[in-house]
């Protein structure tokens, strides 16, 4: 999830929400590595968005 920031940690309205599949992963290590690729391309995706919105 990436939310707008406000001074209440985790509180913000969403941006986006977006489900991730849950597969069987080797560790916790190669789910937390996913997560991040995912997150990655939607801090960008999201940046955008807000941009384009001003």
């Amino acid at each position: 999830m990436i939310y707008y920031v406000i001074v209440a940690m985790d509180k913000g309205t969403p941006i986006v929400v977006r489900e991730i599949e849950m597969i069987k992963r080797k560790s916790l290590e190669d789910l937390e590595n996913g997560m991040y690729d995912v997150e990655h391309v939607e801090v960008v995706n999201c940046t955008r968005m807000v941009l384009e919105k001003k």
